[in-house]
């Protein structure tokens, strides 16, 4: 289960190695508590190289577990799910799993495991961190003071990652049109279509332009990489969750092609509201408004939350989503444009 050098960078793990008896149970019992309190939802990835005992021998769960099968055990407070080992997963393929519900996973053990950050506890002032292994961050003796640093240094690396997440703008066209009686991404305005308005609000804002859906394109931007819709889903969730599908580690931010009015500056302000712990940003241009959507950024680990809900705006009863007030600078980047009266002083 070795890694290779480039797995670790965006992925919101962190080591707490030693040798045994080194207190690392003792202190992660002592972080996760004030993790949690801070908002953050929190996983511990536990390396036993004795082997697992999850069962008892003749328990029915476990003579199904010998059949193959894995199994997935629930009770009234809490589930177990028992895979069967796979010799040729990597750590990397576990995080990844993993990670896509979780604001940073604590990895007690694996001190070998190269390019992977760690602290590092020690039994006394003699027993440094071996010269192999490597990433060690922090190191801490016995008897000094080990909560406040290693939290800081989690905390560290949980915005450390936060910030080498890329966004991508996945912009929504298509639909039936049928209120305005014409495709609305190909609507004239300040002489640039709807469709060309949105992508220069994004340009040079996200890494990467998604086109969502199968509606013709204008002239020009036939090249831009498009993505179908999840089959059989209508409405924006049908593009949403295609993209996040597509690209399962990015942050998404998107738009749809009826906001002629958006801007750069707004764009910007949406992209500011991004912090750790945050699953997704759907703004409100009030108080007791509906929140927004779309013009919203939505995390890679929202993709469980969008695939749960009928509608994107019902994000907004998770506690792991935010809905901040728009500024009203730039509350118009928020106007759809629906029905050709909507046209009317647009200009």
């Amino acid at each position: 289960m070795d890694a290779n050098p480039s797995d670790f960078p965006n992925v919101p793990a962190i080591g707490i190695c030693g040798f045994s008896n080194s207190g690392k149970t003792t202190l992660l019992e002592k972080l996760i508590p004030r993790l949690m309190a801070s908002g953050l939802k929190v996983a511990v990835l536990k390396h036993d190289v004795h082997g697992l005992v999850l069962d008892k021998p003749g328990k029915d769960s476990d003579r199904l577990y010998q059949t193959g099968a894995d199994i997935v055990l629930e009770g009234p407070e809490q589930s177990l799910v028992r895979l069967h080992g796979n010799a040729d997963a990597s750590l990397m393929q576990v995080l990844s799993m993993v990670c896509q519900h979780y604001d940073i996973v604590l990895i007690e053990g694996r001190k070998w495991t190269p390019h992977l950050k760690k602290i590092w506890l020690r039994r006394d002032e003699n027993d440094t961190a071996p010269e192999d292994a490597a990433g060690v961050q922090l190191d801490l003796g016995r008897d000094e003071d080990r909560v406040e640093p290693a939290l800081a240094c989690i905390q560290d690396r949980i915005q450390e990652v936060s910030l080498q997440t890329p966004v991508y703008g996945g912009i929504l066209v298509g639909g039936s049109s049928s209120r305005m009686g014409r495709p609305k991404h190909n609507i004239q305005h300040g002489g640039k279509t709807w469709f060309e308005r949105a992508v220069a609000a994004l340009e040079r804002r996200v890494d990467k332009i998604v086109v969502l859906g199968s509606a013709d394109l204008p002239l020009g931007h036939e090249s831009h990489l498009r993505l179908p819709d999840v089959p059989e889903m209508k409405g924006p969730r049908a593009g949403m969750l295609s993209a996040m599908r597509w690209a399962p580690t990015v942050s998404w931010l998107f738009v749809a092609c009826d906001m002629p009015l958006i801007t750069g500056e707004a764009v910007e302000w949406l992209l500011a509201t991004r912090r750790p712990g945050v699953w997704a940003s759907l703004p409100k241009l009030t108080d007791d408004g509906r929140p927004e959507p779309l013009l919203a950024v939505y995390d890679y680990r929202a993709h469980a939350l969008l695939s749960k809900v009928h509608a994107p705006h019902q994000l907004s009863q998770y506690p792991k989503v935010d809905t901040p007030i728009i500024p009203a600078a730039h509350a118009e980047a928020w106007r759809n444009l629906n029905r050709p009266e909507d046209l009317d002083g647009l200009g």
